[in-house]
């Protein structure tokens, strides 16, 4: 029998089996919830809520099915976002993966301007997926603006890094699948320590005088179920991209940050 592109799913004895091509809805004892997979990670993210006697109920779910990400990846993307936010500019950085592992690029013809950056999507090579991207707000908080929920429409994680240049970083992380979102820790993503970043949907809220938001978009962790696979290896990539206002990086992975050079040739213009 042919799949169906869109299946419509009872889960009576937890999550059923995966059925349609794209994706599935699937209801359960806490309400409606739509489950994609793609072959970086498996999503189950809430479409609505609702009490429906007589089933179980599911909880959200993100499985990164190669492991969660480096260390030298996450380092990687906040040197980067540092060294382009010293210039007042944001960047989108994304995270692939394919047969050789995960690596990180920076897409080339990146367009910013005060509401989104705007770019050339990667040709991806066969078995790749765009498994995380990534962008940074400079000197504003760490959010997703309706912007960002108009673009980013597709199956992946979505991480927003802000308020870069203080002493009170933040980052806020996502799933998405297909204009559906769970949010989701920071340490379900990437491995190591975050160190200074505060995760404005997971940690406590801040004081008065903290400097920052007083997480009002704080979200319970009960809202999250997640499986992890084993660590992945780490692989090496050199990326380079140019920028608006002439700006410059280029940057060395591997299991450390080897190198990192951010220039401007050129003042950027400012927000």
């Amino acid at each position: 029998m042919r799949r169906p592109f869109v299946d419509y799913l009872v889960a009576r004895d937890g999550p059923p089996p995966r059925s349609g091509l794209v994706y599935d809805y699937l209801l359960a004892g806490d309400g409606l919830w739509l489950a994609a997979e793609n072959s970086a990670l498996r999503v189950r993210a809430p479409v609505a809520t609702a009490a429906i006697r007589g089933l179980p109920a599911l909880g959200g779910a993100c499985e990164l099915r190669h492991g969660r990400l480096p260390a030298a990846i996450w380092e990687a993307c906040v040197a980067v976002a540092r060294g382009v936010a010293a210039c007042r500019h944001e960047i989108l950085l994304l995270v692939l993966h394919g047969p050789g592992g995960y690596r990180l690029i920076v897409p080339e013809d990146q367009r910013a301007t005060a509401t989104r950056v705007v770019y050339t999507p990667p040709v991806l090579a066969v078995g790749e997926a765009i498994a995380l991207a990534l962008h940074s707000h400079h000197t504003m908080p760490a959010f997703f603006s309706a912007t960002d929920d108009a673009d980013e429409q597709d199956l992946g994680l979505y991480a927003v890094v802000g308020r870069l240049l203080g002493d009170s970083p933040e980052v806020i992380v996502r799933a998405g699948a297909y204009g559906h979102w769970l949010p989701v820790p920071w340490e379900a993503v990437f491995a190591g320590d975050r160190r200074s970043f505060r995760d404005v949907a997971f940690d406590p809220p801040l004081r008065d005088g903290d400097g920052g938001r007083a997480g009002d978009d704080a979200h319970p962790p009960a809202l999250l179920s997640r499986a992890l696979a084993p660590e992945p290896s780490r692989t090496g990539r050199l990326v380079q991209t140019t920028l608006p206002g002439a700006l410059r990086v280029v940057l060395a992975m591997g299991r450390s940050l080897a190198t990192l050079q951010v220039t401007a040739d050129s003042p950027p213009a400012g927000r």
